[in-house]
């Protein structure tokens, strides 16, 4: 996973601020492929959902505020 700042990533059609952010939290809910790639790699179930809702309730523009 690659996290580009200062908006360098735009250009890529990657998301910024929120969008960012909910693509995470996305990718860590029950079906996420993310999620799956973290359980196969050993990490807790209970430790993923509480990351996402920890992220998801910070009312957060930005992922470097996290």
């Amino acid at each position: 996973m690659f996290i580009l700042g200062a908006g360098a990533s735009v250009e890529y059609g990657l998301p910024l601020g929120a969008g960012l952010i909910n693509q995470i939290v996305d990718a860590l809910g029950e079906t996420g492929v993310l999620r799956q790639a973290l359980v196969n790699a050993q990490m807790s179930p209970a430790d993923l959902e509480n990351f996402a809702n920890h992220l998801a309730g910070a009312d957060l523009t930005s992922i470097d505020s996290f």
